[in-house]
């Protein structure tokens, strides 16, 4: 809603300074900011926004909203509201309520601006190593970074991610030590049950030592036992170069986006951070998986040999540590890349076995389950991938599609519109959605929602779905355009 807001203001205000311009700029119906509003849940708040914009245009004017944005208008107004965007996530975490739980929430800076590469390298290594205990289920990054520099109180953020455990930290460098502040609360009660400041010489080596130490401090507190395996995983180093650990988390970070401006910068940070340590496994992983996923989402082609230079990635992170779950997560996903169907699902399902909460193995088990025709069984896949990652659009997408595949369009429709909440440029939720609306019969809402929509891994799906929206609600004459 406030970008409607921020979209009328600004056209008043170019018009303001336009003296003598009566009318506001040629085309300012069709401006797209309206198009994500609508789609971002908020109905209510669309509609004052709307009442508002009409008074001021009228006022200042003496003109109405274009032909375009009243018909926007019309379907916010007729669309049935949304639930909020965390509602079938809590009801999927309820399931496994059970179960240790903890979210660790991205930690803050303080000092300088350069700590900010090394923060959010310390936060996901702690959240990896967590993750590396069977028995605690832990919020991935993708969800988790969402509460950055959040004003939500905890419990309010426990409630969210349906989890009992909430960790904060602070990151200071200060000279040639780094100064590292933790709080583990009860996020059921509101009360703090362990704090711990630690400050050591700024190397990798002792960076690790302090997030290990975290690590078996938060284990404590939990009262949990760990296997000999956990106990070796919790305590390992996996470079002794800290900027190739740094360079390793900002790749990370922008491929969880999914977007090509971040797959290319992924692929950037993560060949500098292998330039920096090239017996860094994680850094060969997230070269794999950047690869992988330029050429799955059509990104780019594989002219330059991207899917023979990702296997050559996967192959070396797994000579460097062969019982990397990772390793087996990232190759499951080069196979399905190349439609290799058996080896994709082998791998990933390794990949779950060692580790249960692997979010993104077990959405990309999902993917490939659906598409060779396990219908159930990539649901339920999809559903452990949106437990541990609630707010990652790869996995809301796969579950929304999960969803379609199975016939339950209502429940497809309900995610896919939780995805543009999350992500409103995303194409494919905006193809789900009018997928759904089209198999449930509203065909004029599905054309709206597929026109001119243009999602690069699906050809001409898209246009084909509106034609027959077209069709059934008798427009020929936009049918005839598409042909």
């Amino acid at each position: 809603a406030g970008a409607v807001i921020h979209y009328c203001v600004t056209v008043l205000s170019l018009c303001y300074r336009s003296e003598g311009q009566r009318y506001p700029p040629t085309g300012y119906g069709r401006q797209r900011q309206p198009c994500k509003i609508d789609r971002s849940g908020d109905q209510e708040a669309a509609m004052k926004d709307y009442t508002l914009f009409c008074v001021l245009l009228n006022q200042k004017f003496g003109a109405e909203p274009g032909k375009e944005l009243k018909s926007l208008h019309l379907s916010i107004k007729e669309r049935e509201s949304t639930n909020p965007i965390v509602s079938s996530a809590e009801k999927l975490l309820k399931e496994y309520s059970s179960q240790a739980s903890i979210a660790v929430l991205p930690f803050e800076q303080i000092g300088f601006e350069k700590a900010s590469s090394f923060t959010d390298a310390i936060h996901s290594d702690i959240l990896t190593r967590l993750s590396q205990v069977s028995d605690l289920k832990v919020i991935s990054r993708t969800s988790v970074r969402n509460f950055k520099g959040t004003s939500k109180l905890l419990p309010e953020i426990a409630r969210e991610l349906q989890v009992q455990w909430v960790l904060t930290g602070e990151v200071q460098e200060i000279g040639k030590q780094v100064k590292v502040s933790v709080r583990l609360v009860n996020g059921v009660q509101d009360r703090q049950v362990w704090a711990e400041i630690y400050q050591r010489q700024l190397s990798a080596g002792e960076v690790f030592k302090i997030q290990s130490e975290i690590t078996h401090n938060i284990i404590e507190a939990l009262e949990m036992r760990l296997s000999n395996k956990e106990k070796k995983a919790l305590k390992h180093i996996p470079t002794q170069d800290l900027e190739a650990f740094r360079l390793q988390a900002h790749g990370r970070w922008n491929l969880d986006k999914r977007t090509e401006e971040g797959m290319r910068l992924a692929e950037d940070f993560f060949r500098r951070s292998i330039a920096q340590d090239p017996h860094y496994a994680q850094a060969w992983l997230g070269l794999e998986d950047t690869l992988s996923l330029l050429h799955d989402y059509s990104y780019e082609k594989d002219e330059r040999g991207i899917l023979a230079e990702a296997e050559k990635a996967a192959n070396k992170a797994l000579k460097l540590d062969p019982a990397l779950a990772e390793a087996y997560a990232s190759l499951g996903l080069l196979h399905s890349t190349r439609r290799n169907a058996k080896a994709a699902i082998y791998n990933l399902k390794k990949a779950t076995e060692l580790r249960p909460g692997h979010a993104e193995a077990h959405a990309w088990l999902s993917w490939i389950l659906q598409l060779t025709g396990h219908a159930g069984e990539g649901l339920e896949s999809a559903k452990k991938a949106v437990t541990t990652n609630p707010l990652s659009q790869e996995a809301v997408s796969n579950l929304s599609l999960a969803w379609l595949i199975n016939r339950d369009y209502e429940t497809c429709l309900h995610e896919a519109r939780r995805l543009l909440q999350l992500q409103p440029d995303f194409e494919t939720a905006q193809l789900q959605e009018g997928l759904a609306l089209y198999h449930l019969g509203k065909f004029k809402e599905a054309d709206a929602a597929l026109k001119n929509l243009e999602v690069p891994w699906l050809g001409n799906g898209s246009m084909v779905t509106t034609q027959l929206s077209c069709r059934w609600i008798g427009d020929a004459e936009t049918v005839y355009e598409h042909l």
